[in-house]
């Protein structure tokens, strides 16, 4: 779930099954739009996550940001909320495309079966895909539960 692009989630539309409660059940979750204070919510979105045969569903929920401001206050600003709600800091981690460029920093966090990340994206097409202005960061927010935790099917 981690790195997870929002590009184009509003184009996803949840399959029509039993478990499309889950969707809108994550949703409802306040860390499914835990929002930095002055960010511009770009898209928002929540879907049912994989299952398979005999496996749980883990629906999710993200929301793609533009923020003024750096990824040591953007990420401060998110650990400390959510660990004052109960969450533990997992990991910290980048991505890259080769060569030693960063593509993209990741902080992942959990709370029981419940996983939130937070990352800060420095890919260019990633950018272009919204309307940005310079002095702005592109984060992604993303929250996820197995339907069991969330009492949903």
């Amino acid at each position: 779930m981690a790195g997870v692009s929002t590009a184009g989630l509003s184009g996803c539309a949840p399959a029509p099954t039993a478990t499309v409660e889950c969707a809108h059940v994550v949703a409802q979750r306040v860390e499914a739009t835990l929002t930095y204070p002055g960010a511009t919510v770009l898209e928002r979105g929540a879907h049912e996550g994989a299952g398979g045969i005999g496996a749980e569903v883990v629906p999710w929920a993200a929301q793609a940001l533009a923020i003024r401001g750096s990824k040591q206050t953007v990420f401060s600003w998110y650990g400390s909320w959510l660990s004052a709600h109960g969450w533990s800091h997992t990991r910290d981690s980048t991505t890259g495309g080769g060569g030693g460029h960063i593509e993209a920093y990741l902080s992942d966090w959990a709370r029981g079966d419940e996983r939130f990340y937070i990352t800060l994206s420095l890919v260019a097409s990633e950018r272009a895909h919204y309307t940005i202005s310079p002095d702005q960061q592109l984060f992604s927010v993303g929250y996820t539960a197995p339907a069991s935790v969330l009492g949903c099917q």
